[in-house]
């Protein structure tokens, strides 16, 4: 990823994965995600703004110093058949998120 020539975009999760991920918050992802991946650019990332399901501790979105350039925030939560919120992304949010994004990366040059 480090030396990829394209855009760069980070999906964060919707909200944290216990034994996994809990305790950290959206920059806390990044800031993991540069320590494994050293040099890392990222151009854009997508931000989970919604609720999350019962039990999930959400991330936050505030990305601070470990924000990138281009910033998606958008609810991309998956839902069940009765609305309620699911586990996971919902694929058509997503994409037209990251359709946002990269139209925004496109117009940036």
């Amino acid at each position: 990823m480090a030396a990829a020539s394209g855009h760069t975009v980070h999906v964060l999760n919707v909200s944290t994965q216990p034994g996994e991920t809990a305790g950290l918050d959206a920059a806390g992802h990044l800031r993991a995600l540069a320590t494994h991946v050293p040099g890392l650019r990222l151009d854009g990332a997508v931000v989970h703004h919604g609720p999350v399901p019962v039990g999930a501790e959400p991330l936050g979105g505030e990305l601070g110093d470990m924000a990138p350039a281009r910033v998606v925030h958008a609810d991309v939560l998956a839902r069940d058949e009765n609305g309620a919120c699911a586990h996971g992304h919902d694929v058509a949010a997503l994409a037209a998120a990251l359709a946002r994004l990269h139209a925004d990366l496109a117009g940036a040059g």
